[in-house]
């Protein structure tokens, strides 16, 4: 009848399945992304392990079955289950055993566990409930009920997946918040910020059941909808750019609309959606949903399980994480552009006086940046050094006229307070750590790598990098500019220079490696020169 007993034991293990090609527990069918609950059944009777397959079968479920505890802990190791029916009498390890060393083990500590028993021995059920069983299911056993108590199990261990998954993807948004919030935010562009948000609605690796497949972002910008749309392919996370109106999109998202700004479809997306998307034409994307606040708007597709309104607050909270992210974004740009503007000021005004000094500090900027670039460093050190190298000589704000437009030699006492430009630079620029690169540009822009420099006599690497990078393109930029005490050189001319040196230059004063990169890329500094040249006055 309905109802089914132990009779016999029978160690076999085998994947039921319908007809066609084996697959593992994991793998879908990539047309078709709404995959079937796998339930694993441990039972070493035969007759029962096929009884409850085809009952589960007939309820739509996957199955696996293995006939001992060995069999079954290589099979959870090898496909994670999302059920499993465990008995507690088992040839090799028994059942509880079974269930301690599953509900030990991070990985499988959350798949519900029904125990089915045919004792009737409170102490079993208390130990079996201490361990972290979900349920009990007393043989005989009823078909009915055991498809209800799966079905109400597995339900219930999907939303409180999602709800750890939510839990999990504030907490990332809040660590990736915090890493953003300690780095210069403005070093990273809206795509990369989109990228991030992007990668942990993806997670770092494919295949997550309970996460889509596909994310796309889209913000109204110049009256038109611009898009990216991410993807995992070949290890890493793909994106693609769209550009739209706000017409196209609600048109195409109507039909799927549940209430204003919420969208769900457990279908295939029509093809004038798709293309709106961007997306790769190898995915279904199925099972989406997307939230719209204001001018921004995130939808998640290509799920391999249905979704529901459960998806909405996820998406709502990256979408609004975005938006922060990309008002911070936007601050830090023009509070930057105003650092920036005042930091060109008063390089400027340090050295007034000269002809031509607005094209030398644009000039020594990108020398800077060029010759940073070219040994390796990282992109927030280039972009630092890009605006800070101007600020090398900004002591001289406070240096003397007279001196400073001496058209002779100065005399050694001229010169010694001529020197103290750069501990003078230093002292305007200390405080703020945004301004920490150019105070060290500022006041060691000077030393020598031979240690015969000032105004500290620092050598080798204890001198900045950043100062010894400014002291070659600057050594460079006053080579090419005419003084009162000599003419303006050549390209050619400078590099000779600053390859052999002459009365004034001495290569050993200069960071070989800094200086051997520069002479390999010496090309691009005769580019930036010819960019930026210097004014007939100052070039003779």
């Amino acid at each position: 009848g309905g109802e089914v007993c132990c009779v016999c034991r029978f160690q076999w293990i085998c994947w039921d399945s319908q007809p066609g090609p084996k697959k593992s527990g994991l793998e879908s069918d990539p047309g078709r992304r709404k995959c079937l609950a796998h339930v694993l059944i441990v039972d070493d009777d035969d007759l029962i392990a096929r009884m409850f397959s085809d009952w589960l079968h007939a309820a739509g479920f996957r199955t696996v079955r293995a006939a001992t505890g060995t069999q079954a802990l290589d099979l959870v190791s090898r496909s994670r289950p999302d059920l499993i029916l465990l008995d507690l009498n088992l040839p090799d390890i028994g059942g509880l055993a079974v269930c301690r060393i599953l509900k030990d083990h991070e990985r499988t500590h959350r798949i519900p566990v029904v125990v089915i028993t045919a004792s009737d021995r409170p102490e079993d059920k208390s130990h079996a409930l201490d361990l972290g069983v979900e349920d009990f299911v007393n043989k005989p056993v009823n078909p009915k009920e055991l498809v209800a108590r799966v079905q109400a199990l597995i339900r219930s261990s999907e939303l409180s997946g999602r709800l750890l998954q939510a839990y999990t993807h504030m907490d990332e948004l809040g660590e990736f918040a915090d890493h953003y919030a300690q780095e210069i935010a403005a070093d990273l562009k809206p795509t990369e910020v989109a990228w991030h948000v992007a990668r942990q609605l993806l997670g770092t690796q494919p295949g997550d059941s309970r996460r889509p497949g596909f994310v796309w972002g889209g913000a109204a910008s110049k009256g038109r909808v611009r898009g990216l749309g991410f993807w995992h392919h070949e290890g890493t996370i793909v994106s693609s750019s769209t550009v739209s109106s706000w017409q196209e999109v609600d048109g195409a998202l109507a039909p799927f609309r549940t209430e204003e700004g919420q969208y769900l479809s457990n279908v295939p997306l029509p093809l004038g959606l798709r293309s709106l998307l961007g997306a790769p034409p190898e995915f279904p994307l199925a099972n989406f949903a997307a939230v719209r606040v204001g001018d921004d708007l995130v939808l998640a597709a290509d799920y391999r399980q249905q979704v529901t309104p459960y998806e909405f607050p996820l998406l709502r909270s990256s979408l609004r994480s975005w938006t922060v992210l990309q008002r911070i974004w936007r601050e830090m740009r023009r509070t930057e552009g105003a650092f920036v503007f005042l930091m060109e000021a008063l390089a400027l005004a340090a050295e007034f006086q000269d002809d031509g000094v607005a094209s030398h500090i644009r000039r020594v900027n990108a020398y800077a940046k060029s010759l940073a670039q070219s040994v390796g460093c990282d992109p927030a050190f280039i972009r630092r050094i890009a605006v800070c190298a101007q600020m090398h000589d900004v002591g001289k704000i406070t240096m003397p006229a007279s001196i400073l437009q001496k058209p002779g030699l100065l005399s050694p006492n001229e010169w010694e307070i001529i020197k103290r430009h750069t501990v003078n630079g230093a002292r305007i620029l200390k405080g703020p750590p945004e301004l920490a690169m150019a105070a060290h540009i500022a006041r060691s822009h000077h030393e020598n790598y031979d240690g015969t420099g000032y105004p500290d006599g620092t050598a080798g690497d204890e001198i900045p990098l950043e100062a010894r990078i400014v002291k070659i393109v600057d050594i460079y930029d006053a080579l090419r500019t005419r003084r009162s005490y000599k003419p303006s050189f050549s390209h050619e001319a400078a590099v000779k220079v600053l390859r052999l040196g002459d009365d004034r230059v001495i290569p050993s004063h200069l960071d070989p490696l800094l200086l051997e990169a520069f002479l390999d890329r010496q090309t691009d500094f005769q580019e930036i020169y010819e960019r930026e040249p210097v004014p007939p006055a100052a070039a003779g």
